[in-house]
C-alpha cells in the first residue's frame, strides 16, 4: 500500500526486532515511524520507551485493537488495524502531511499559532478541550495530566513543556 506513494516518501528501513530498531533508528533520523506491535522480542511500544525522547511521528500498525489505549499514551498519530485498506493508509499520511507543513510553517516564522484549544489523544478518538476549561496542567514525568473544570482528569504522554511551549 505504501508503494502508490513512493513519489512522496522512502522507507529507509525495516525492524523485525527491538534490539534493531533502538540501536539504528537514531542515526536514521526518520519523519514517520510505522510501528508494529509484535515484533521479536518485544513490543513496538518496547521501542519508544527504549529510546525515550522521540523526534519523528508513529502509526501504529496492529492485529490486535488491544494496544489503542497504550497508542495514545505514546501520542501515535494513527492507529491502523491489519489487513490496512488504501482508505486509511491515505487519511494517516495526509495527517501525517498536515502535521508536518504546520510544524515547518511554525518554524518558518518563529512563533505559534493563536491557541485556544488542545488536542488530546483518548481512547474514543481526538478530544478538543477548550483552554478556558483547563484549571491546570500538571507534570508528571514525562507526561502531563490536564485538568478541567467539570473535575476531570486527561493524561498525555507529552512533557508540559510541549504544551507551555504552544502556549507563548
Amino acid at each position: 500500500l505504501l508503494a502508490k506513494h513512493s513519489d512522496r516518501y522512502v522507507v529507509t528501513a525495516f525492524f523485525d526486532s527491538v534490539k534493531s530498531a533502538v540501536k539504528s533508528l537514531p542515526g536514521l533520523a526518520p519523519d514517520l515511524v510505522f510501528l508494529d506491535m509484535e515484533l521479536t522480542d518485544g513490543k513496538g511500544f518496547d521501542i519508544l520507551e527504549k529510546l525515550g525522547n522521540i523526534h519523528f511521528e508513529v502509526i501504529v500498525t496492529t492485529m490486535h485493537d488491544s494496544y489503542m489505549l497504550q497508542a495514545i499514551k505514546h501520542s501515535a498519530l494513527d492507529y491502523l488495524l491489519k489487513p490496512m485498506n488504501s482508505n486509511d493508509l491515505d487519511e494517516a499520511l495526509n495527517r501525517f502531511e498536515n502535521k508536518m507543513t504546520e510544524s515547518k510553517t511554525n518554524l518558518k516564522t518563529n512563533s505559534h499559532p493563536p491557541v485556544n484549544k488542545f488536542t488530546l489523544p483518548t481512547s474514543e478518538g481526538l478530544l478538543l478541550l477548550n483552554i478556558s476549561d483547563i484549571i491546570r496542567l500538571e507534570s508528571d514525568g514525562s507526561y502531563t495530566a490536564f485538568y478541567t473544570v467539570d473535575g476531570k482528569k486527561f493524561l498525555t504522554s507529552r512533557t508540559l513543556a510541549t504544551y507551555e511551549a504552544q502556549l507563548i
